[in-house]
């Protein structure tokens, strides 16, 4: 058969360049690759303030190419990596992450937020990389007994989603311990909107609100927070002709944002915990092959409400490439204004799809693709429930 010949620098340190041969043919004699010389990048990555930062993970993500760079900064700052290709990377700079509390899934004294800069093409030696400045949320946390919070975890929620140019060094929330007197300061915080919380004992730490505290912009100091306790909502999840629904799922949404999730039990029973009292919130229910449910205006403490799934719309249609084959076996999500619940189908072999369980209106459409060395969503079209036979492609 034909093989895929690929010749890489590997343990040789020979500072070759990747190149890769397809469609060489078994029992091929003398075959000669030619390579290139691989190019560097060097430079530094520095605080906000441009002193140097030991330790900082670098990357170079190419636009073009499979030739990626990976390097950690020293001492002084500097950085070094080899093997890369002509052409334009993004590199991007992060700090060492701050301590991570396993016992709690949080992120203590993190510092400095990461950076990216693109159209960066090698050779370089001049690359400098500069650590953008944190924000932090400072305060005292109170007891419902007027006593200070001693000793605990204040954890920071994000509640609004985030900066797609963010760069951050850890996975898990950023949070900080009161001293004796209450007192704490999250850092390593990015703009934007978040929730404080008191965090239990392990080995499952039960968050509580802390009331006065549930939007809090980055950057505010002075927040004083008093112990208090989560709302519910209860109801049932039922079908078009009222029986009761299993393992439906049911989000309570608020500004566009899920708060708390769940699914219901065998008798469509449903509670969603961990809600702000005296909030109202937005129910969507949701089950495949069924339209979702919306209830609007939910106010926490409620506990009999009724969310109803019905049949729904369906669409079909062919996901073809730019050159009109069909894309085969690739996976479709459909999103709506209408609703936080997607819908999702798959292409056959001649890239056709159905796709059910649709509101009325018109869908985005996504698929799963390998493009610009990025395995991701890209969109792909519109869609109307209820239409048939509709062809889409890659835009």
């Amino acid at each position: 058969g034909n093989f895929r010949v690929l010749v890489t620098e590997g343990m040789s340190f020979a500072g070759i360049t990747r190149v890769e041969l397809r469609g060489v043919a078994a029992d091929t004699k003398d075959l000669r690759v030619t390579v290139g010389t691989a190019m560097s990048l060097r430079g530094r990555v520095v605080d906000p303030n441009g002193k140097p930062v030991a330790g900082a993970q670098v990357e170079a993500w190419p636009s073009a190419g499979r030739a990626f760079g990976d390097a950690r900064s020293g001492q002084d700052g500097s950085f070094e990596m080899g093997g890369l290709e002509d052409v334009a990377y993004e590199v991007r700079a992060t700090p060492e992450r701050g301590m991570r509390f396993m016992d709690y899934g949080v992120t203590l004294n993190a510092r400095w937020l990461g950076v990216k800069v693109a159209g960066v093409r090698p050779p370089r030696d001049d690359v400098v990389l500069t650590l953008r400045a944190d924000l932090s949320i400072e305060g005292v946390a109170i007891g419902a007994d007027g006593k200070p919070l001693a000793s605990r975890i204040v954890r920071a929620d994000r509640l609004s989603k985030r900066d797609p140019d963010e760069v951050t060094a850890f996975a898990d929330p950023p949070a900080a311990q009161t001293d004796a007197e209450g007192c704490f300061e999250v850092t390593g915080i990015a703009p934007g909107e978040f929730r404080l919380v008191v965090l239990g004992t392990p080995p499952k730490p039960e968050a509580f609100p802390l009331l006065g505290a549930e939007r809090v912009v980055a950057g505010t100091r002075g927040v004083r927070a008093v112990l208090g306790a989560f709302a519910t909502i209860a109801g049932v999840v039922v079908d078009e002709t009222g029986a009761p629904v299993a393992r439906a799922t049911v989000m309570a949404v608020e500004a566009n944002e899920v708060r708390s999730a769940t699914e219901t039990s065998a008798d469509g029973a449903f509670e969603l915990k961990q809600l702000g009292a005296g909030i109202t919130y937005d129910l969507h229910a949701s089950m495949k092959d069924k339209a979702p449910a919306k209830l609007e205006r939910v106010a926490a403490g409620t506990r009999n409400a009724r969310l109803a799934l019905a049949v729904g719309l369906s669409a079909t249609g062919r996901l073809l490439d730019a050159d009109g084959k069909p894309v085969t076996d690739t996976s479709l999500v459909l999103t709506t204004d209408a609703s936080p619940t997607r819908a999702f189908g798959k292409t056959d072999a001649d890239g056709r799809f159905t796709v059910t369980g649709l509101l009325p209106g018109r869908y985005r459409v996504t698929y799963s693709a390998l493009r610009d060395n990025r395995f991701d969503s890209w969109p792909c079209g519109t869609i109307e429930a209820g239409a048939t036979d509709v062809e889409l492609r890659p835009e």
